[in-house]
């Protein structure tokens, strides 16, 4: 049995998270209760529509914007000479869900997401054997929005000014190569600004919001269409109307890599 599944078969299951955390952080990790729902995935009451205050979405919001601060903050200071579209070209490429999957998983989040989601179930041993839950479980926009989740409870549990200085010394002093991230490709959407003018083409996103409400909890959910030359050619939806924009223009190039071939 791997390390983590016998951390949480013995004793008090989030006291055992927090002790896991408090190595992995080297932080004073409080509130256990945070963290537990930090790494509770959305399907893991199976497809049943919860309140916000049952997963991880709404510590996820948090988190994403903690991150586009501390990151802001950091980049301006790490880059006095540089003007704001590099900045903020370096900031999305940190704060992207690609990279955040990457770190996250460097960190072992993804099995910590892992193990807690099953644990929380309502028949951890149906969710042990669901492949579909696996798969989600696995896939990228959960690790990355697990992290962010992550991030979200230790502001809440620690303040801004201890998270910030994990952030930069944990992730932005000693795991990102800025060298090698500055020469990395660029996000969706600039990618998709460099095409149309390439291309002499038009586009636009189109945003549709909808207010969800349960049990007392409210959201909006982004629907955003991508209009190329005045045709909708693809459609994205996120709680986070900016991760909705860039995996709209991620489909619009994914779909012309099919349609073109190799």
């Amino acid at each position: 049995m791997p390390l983590l599944s016998r951390l949480f078969a013995s004793g008090n299951p989030r006291k055992e998270l927090q002790k896991r955390l408090r190595t992995l952080t080297g932080l004073r990790i409080r509130n256990a209760g945070l963290y537990e729902l930090a790494f509770t995935h959305p399907l893991v009451h199976g497809q049943k529509t919860l309140s916000f205050h049952s997963t991880n979405q709404r510590l996820e919001f948090l988190g994403d914007a903690v991150l586009d601060l501390v990151v802001a903050d950091y980049l301006f200071r790490k880059f006095p000479f540089k003007q704001e579209g590099f900045l903020t070209e370096m900031r999305s490429k940190v704060v992207n869900g690609e990279f955040l999957d990457r770190l996250g998983r460097q960190l072992g989040l993804d099995a910590i997401l892992k193990e807690t989601s099953i644990r929380l179930s309502e028949d951890p041993e149906h969710a042990q054997k669901s492949k579909h839950l696996d798969r989600q479980l696995n896939s990228k926009g959960s690790v990355a929005d697990a992290f962010e989740a992550f991030v979200g409870a230790l502001y809440l549990d620690i303040g801004l000014i201890a998270t910030r200085r994990w952030i930069e010394n944990a992730i932005l002093d000693h795991s990102i190569d800025w060298e090698e991230l500055e020469q990395s490709g660029i996000n969706p959407k600039s990618r998709l600004l460099e095409w149309a003018q390439k291309h002499r083409a038009k586009y636009r996103m189109a945003c549709d919001e909808t207010e969800t409400s349960n049990n007392g909890g409210k959201a909006t959910l982004y629907t955003i269409t991508l209009w190329v030359n005045g045709q909708a050619v693809t459609t994205a939806q996120n709680f986070n109307k900016r991760k909705a924009e860039q995996e709209a223009a991620s489909l619009f190039f994914e779909q012309r890599g099919q349609n073109e071939g190799p």
